[in-house]
């Protein structure tokens, strides 16, 4: 299990949500200047301010994936400008494209698909597009709708000459990420896959964020472990392991880490976590 462990925890990726420079700086020291830094797009946050943030996410070495909310354009000049922008001076070659939670738009972009219909972001220089997936399903929509919109955006991707890679929700069990990771190959769909993990954070937070985001059926039957009663927080290791221990080739996957409990925490106990697998992994051979 070790050297699955190791292959997964090779090309992690990391969200954060409005760094300072002092927490870019402390990643910089961290984290290696290849790690893929995922831009999340807050409510209320304007989209200049966004673009500002990949901006610095690039000048800190490291490679910006921001978020496009497509919901949160006004129209089709403001998508374009904020494409222009992050490709323009932030160097951005990839971005993960998704509706957004508010329930109405604030222009004709009603969902992901339509930004990347739009042929917005291949003409502004985008040339790797990540689209969400949702192991415990989506709590708004129903398992055929969100199947046909995941089957939409990955054709019109594709037929646009976008290189296509997933990024799940956040999940607390190990098994059920593998049953969804299996179900989605035998589909047929061989992306990329980036499985979703929160970072080690308070349960508290955690209750906050899996009520938020729909996980609450993986996250109540993981409170009871022994996780939460370690200075009453949750590290991700023990879904982790139990992930590994039931997938098999680990081929195109790789885990995507949210920071809620803090970006240099979350970054920090990344390293070191795989800074053990990788030890023990040579200890074993």
């Amino acid at each position: 299990m070790n050297a699955r462990l190791a292959s997964l925890l090779n090309c992690f990726s990391i969200e954060v949500t409005l760094p300072n420079e002092a927490e870019l700086d402390e990643l910089r020291n961290v984290l290696n200047t290849a790690t893929l830094i995922y831009v999340s797009a807050p409510l209320g946050q304007s989209h200049k301010q966004l673009a500002l943030v990949a901006k610095q996410v690039r000048q800190f070495g490291f490679e910006p994936v921001p978020h496009i909310v497509a919901r949160s354009f006004p129209d089709r000049a403001s998508l374009q400008d904020f494409v222009q922008r992050v490709t323009g001076e932030a160097g951005v070659r990839q971005a993960l494209v998704i509706a957004g939670d508010v329930d109405h738009p604030a222009g004709p972009f009603f969902d992901a698909n339509a930004v990347i219909e739009s042929d917005l972001l291949q003409c502004g220089g985008v040339t790797h597009v990540g689209i969400s997936g949702y192991p415990e399903g989506h709590p708004k929509l129903g398992e055929g709708i969100l199947s046909r919109a995941f089957s939409d955006k990955l054709k019109s991707a594709q037929a646009r000459g976008l290189r296509v890679h997933i990024v799940s929700q956040f999940c607390f069990d190990g098994n059920q990420i593998a049953y969804w990771l299996r179900l989605l190959r035998a589909s047929g769909v061989d992306v990329p896959v980036k499985i979703g993990l929160a970072g080690p954070t308070s349960v508290e937070g955690l209750t906050r964020y899996a009520l938020r985001c729909g996980v609450r059926t993986s996250f109540k039957a993981v409170l009871s472990g022994k996780a939460t009663r370690l200075f009453g927080e949750m590290p991700p290791d023990a879904i982790i392991e139990r992930f590994a221990e039931t997938q098999g080739v680990a081929e195109n996957i790789s885990f995507h880490f949210y920071s809620f409990g803090g970006i240099g925490r979350t970054a920090r106990w990344v390293t070191d976590y795989r800074h053990r697998v990788m030890q023990q992994n040579s200890h074993d051979r």
